[in-house]
């Protein structure tokens, strides 16, 4: 069902959400996180509703390409995130391997006050470098600004609107939200999670 390098992810995935509770970018139960499988037909994801200081792999469930609970992880109570749907949507529009959704402040502020046309832009920093094909401080990274909404097929249909105009993109932000970011494993999803969160303190210092 689950491969060795499946589990190895998953540990990885843990020391990552702990790390990311400790910098407070998931209050109050939230932010969500995923793998894709090495079989490439199933997901894991974390439990909706888990208290984020206290996340363990048990905490992680394994999913459909439907979104359908394993009957293995099928315990009362269980269920998962409403924003399964756009986890699903990234991993069927890119070649993610890992996806990380936090609600860092300033990429909430960022969002709201330094976007134009419906897209924040960074440019002409060293850490940009740290995007993966990213070669050089001279360039843009663009990441688009969805309309939040409780109707996750909304966001998913504005999403792949988004994903059609960019060559490129790394992750996308929800106003009054958050942030969700991907990579092709937890390492190098968290290396752009990393840059991210720098780049928008940056940008936010620079104006507030």
């Amino acid at each position: 069902m689950l491969s060795e390098v499946d589990l190895g992810q998953m540990v990885q995935l843990v020391k990552v959400i702990n790390k990311i509770s400790a910098e407070d970018h998931t209050p109050a139960t939230g932010g969500n996180f995923s793998l894709r499988t090495e079989a490439k037909d199933s997901y894991i994801i974390s439990k909706s509703g888990v208290d984020k200081t206290a996340f363990g792999i048990e905490d992680l469930i394994l999913i459909n390409a439907k979104g359908e609970i394993h009957p293995d992880y099928q315990d009362e109570g269980v269920k998962t995130s409403d924003e399964t749907l756009l986890h699903l949507s990234i991993y069927e529009n890119t070649n993610a391997g890992c996806i990380l959704h936090t609600h860092i402040l300033e990429g909430i502020l960022c969002a709201e006050k330094l976007a134009e046309n419906g897209v924040f832009t960074m440019e002409g920093m060293e850490l940009l470098k740290a995007f993966q094909g990213q070669k050089t401080h001279d360039t843009k990274v663009v990441t688009p600004v969805l309309e939040n909404s409780q109707d996750m097929s909304s966001i998913k249909k504005e999403f792949e609107a988004e994903f059609e105009k960019h060559d490129l993109l790394y992750g996308f932000l929800l106003r009054g939200h958050g942030l969700y970011v991907w990579g092709k494993d937890v390492v190098e999803c968290h290396r752009h999670l990393d840059a991210y969160t720098y780049l928008f303190k940056y940008y936010w210092n620079m104006v507030k």
